[in-house]
Order: structure tokens, then sequence, then C-alpha cells
């Protein structure tokens, strides 16, 4: 049982899978034109022996003195606590003296999570104040506060779900803490190789794919390796597959499918390790194989964001946009910075039912040096204004980012895991945009 005033230690395992986008199979690639294939740069490898990962000190003060009788102080306790350990890359330590635990030397914290609650003067509300501050300077990374309206009835579940929300914030993929360590100019050396991977999730760049690959790779050669760490070399693998990338491995799918059956043994608990799963099976094109994951993902981990995008995109490329719809309306609502992967999905699904206004909208901030999909999707928007240059300048930069998307769009959609005949109406107005014409200029 969960009391109050409850300091906890959780330590990150690398939270990350950001491969929303899935890949198709093998067999698509092999009937269409050869792919040219994308090499990797130089490797400059991290100069550490033992990678280490984020730590997280949470603090949750809901003390009953000052919490009103409406909601039960240890009810908000062991909500917040559930809610962030339902993040497998993230392990609560059990102790009986905390405070001998929490200040040790041996047991280092990244960043330092206080959620503060107190009643207002008119025992109607209830405040929760949060902060999240880095070490060692404890330098303000975050702030906010919620205020708790007192409900009508018994009903606490809506305060409650507000607690919950804090944690896909701060703790999912693109959240507060991933961006910190992704923007630090000076993040401890011991988190240079998660930082390599969050950067290549958030910007695609092949130096900082090389660098998490290898950072992956020596993670889990040992033998406590971690079920997420399985997970996100597994992502890298996929991503390997969908890009064609040269260097990782000649079977990189095989690969990608073992790591997650891996991940799923080590921890059958790991939401994480079940998106991989789900990254594998929409890469083979098995509809209900990934659609079966991905519900397991969301069910032991309902709070991760990214899993929630990742399976609305997948929807999307699969053109059930009806049931796309609500699910990619939350994940957009709970992501106010929207990943380059998410952007697009977001961008295509309002494409394809007509709301050319929003896709537009969406489009004119896009940057198609930022990710491949981007780059297809101002093609999109580009061709349907009749803006030729803006077309044919996006078609230059996606066949500099991934050739083989501009060899062949309906096969690069594929191996994302599109529905096969919605990648050919892609495909067919992506060649009428501008990468027939970039085609003819090689």
């Amino acid at each position: 049982s969960f009391g109050v005033n409850k300091n906890l230690i959780l330590t990150s395992a690398c939270a990350i899978a950001l491969f929303a986008s899935g890949l198709a199979g093998y067999q698509y690639y092999k009937e269409y034109t050869k792919i040219e294939p994308t090499i990797l740069p130089q490797n400059e490898i991290i100069s550490i022996e033992n990678s280490e990962l984020p730590s997280l000190t949470l603090f949750v003060n809901a003390n009953p003195e000052t919490i009103p009788d409406w909601i039960p102080s240890e009810k908000i306790v062991s909500t917040a606590v559930v809610a962030f350990s339902r993040f497998n890359e993230y392990r609560v330590f059990d102790f009986n003296n905390e405070k001998d635990v929490l200040f040790m030397d041996s047991v280092p914290y990244d960043y330092y999570l206080s959620m503060y609650f107190s009643t207002a003067s008119d025992h109607q509300t209830l405040e929760a104040f949060l902060t999240l501050t880095r070490s060692p300077e404890s330098e303000v990374v975050w702030s906010d506060k919620i205020t708790f309206l007192k409900p009508e009835g018994s009903q606490i579940q809506a305060n409650l779900d507000k607690i919950s929300s804090i944690t896909s914030e701060v703790m999912s993929p693109y959240g507060i803490i991933h961006g910190d360590i992704t923007s630090n100019e000076n993040p401890p050396p011991r988190l240079d190789c998660i930082r390599a991977i969050y950067s290549y999730f958030a910007m695609e760049n092949l130096q900082a794919y090389a660098n998490g690959l290898d950072c992956a790779r020596r993670a889990t050669s040992g033998k406590n390796a971690s079920s997420s760490m399985y997970a996100m070399l597994t992502f890298l693998y996929v991503e390997a597959f969908r890009k064609q990338i040269v260097e990782v491995s000649e079977t990189p799918l095989k690969d990608a499918d073992a790591y997650a059956r891996k991940a799923i043994t080590l921890d059958p608990g790991n939401a994480r390790a079940f998106q991989a799963l789900f990254a594998v099976e929409k890469t083979r094109g098995n509809k209900q194989e990934a659609i079966q994951a991905a519900t397991k993902a969301l069910t032991l981990n309902p709070y991760d964001r990214d899993i929630l995008g990742d399976y609305a995109a997948y929807l999307v490329s699969i053109n059930e946009q009806d049931k796309a719809k609500p699910i990619l309306k939350e994940a957009v609502r709970l992501t106010p910075t929207l990943p380059a992967w998410l952007a697009f999905y977001a961008y295509l699904h309002a494409d394809v039912t007509g709301n050319f206004v929003g896709a537009d909208r969406l489009a004119e901030k896009f940057k198609a040096e930022d990710s491949s999909l981007i780059a297809a999707a101002i093609i999109l928007s580009a061709a349907r204004q009749n803006d030729t240059k803006r077309a044919n300048a996006a078609a230059n930069t996606l066949n500099i980012l991934e050739p083989g998307f501009t060899v062949n769009p309906k096969a690069a959609l594929l191996r994302r895991g599109f529905d096969e005949v919605f990648a050919d109406e892609i495909a067919s107005r992506l060649k009428a945009g501008g990468l027939n014409k970039q085609l003819t200029q090689k």
C-alpha cells in the first residue's frame, strides 16, 4: 500500500519508441525498382564503457492535513505512483528507510519531480504545484500548477486523471524530460548515447542513428540488459529496414523480430516491448497481429502518448480514417509539440478526409529537411496548390534524405505499414506532384 509523503526513486531505461510509422513487408520491396541504399556516415563511437540511463526521483507530498476530505490523500499518491510505474523503462526501488536510500551517493538522480498538493482556503479547490529540476544544480526545467475542483457527488476520477496526464507530459517520448536531454547543451557524459538516440528520433540524423545503434548494441550485450533497451534496439533495426540502411544487418527485420520477442520475454508487462512487436508486425503487413500488439501495449500503459500516436498513425496508414480520428485527436492533444512522424500522419488524415485548409495550414510550417515523410507531405500540399517550385524543392530534399523513397514511393510507404491500395494512391499523387520530374532530371 502507498502512504503519503512518499519519496520514490525511478531509474529510466531509455524511454524511447519513436517509430510510430510502421514499415511494410520485404516482399513488397523485392517486387519493385531496386532501392538505392542509405549508407551510414562514419560512426563516431561514444567514449563510454557502460551506458548509464536517466534517473528520476519522484516526491509526492499529499499530507492528509492539507487535503480536502472529498479526495483521499492515499488515492492521490497511489495514482501518481501507479501512473509513473506504468512506464517500465523506470524501475521502482522498494526500500524501507527512504531517506537513507534517497540521499546515498550510490543512488544519483538526473531529475527531481516534486508534486505538492494543498487545499485552497475555500476548501472547494485543491492545488497541485509541480516542479521538475535537473541535478546537480537543481536548475528548474519545468513547473506548473493544476487546480482540482470539488466534483459533484463522489466522482473523483476526473481529478485523478489530471494526475495521470502529468505522467504523459513528463515521461513519454517527446515529453519534457526527453526534450531536455536532447536540447541540454551540457548533459552528463553518461547520457551521451541516450541523447544521440533521442536526437535521431526527433530529427532523423544518420550520425545520431549510428551512435545510438552502437549504444543500444553495447547496452544489450551484457547479462543485465533490460527489456526496454531490447525494445529500442528493435525500433532501430526496423528503421534500418524501412530506410534500407546498409551496414546494419543482412536481415534487419528478422533481427528486429527476435529483439522484440526477447524484450517481451524479459518483461511481459513492458508496454514498450509490445510496441516494438507492433512495429515488426505492421512492417510485415500482419494487420491482425499488429493491432493485437498495439492493443496490448495500450492496455499496459494507457498514459503513453507515443504508443497512442503510434496506433493512430497506423490506422491512418491503412486508411481506416474513421477509427483513426478520435485516437489521433487525443494523441495530438497530449503532444503539444508534434514530432515529424506524428505531424505527417495528422496532415495525411486531414488531407484524405477533405480538410484541405487544416492540412495546408500544417504543411505551411513543415520543413522538408526534417524527415522523409514531412518532405512527402509538402509535395502533396504544394501540388494541390499548384506550387511547382515548392513541390520540386521538397522532391529534391526527399531524394537526399531517402533515395529509395524517390525511386519507388509506393515501396517506401509499404515499408512503413501502409495498406497497398492506399499506398498506391498516395504514391501516384507524389509522382504527379514532382517525383516524376525529379527523377527525369537525374
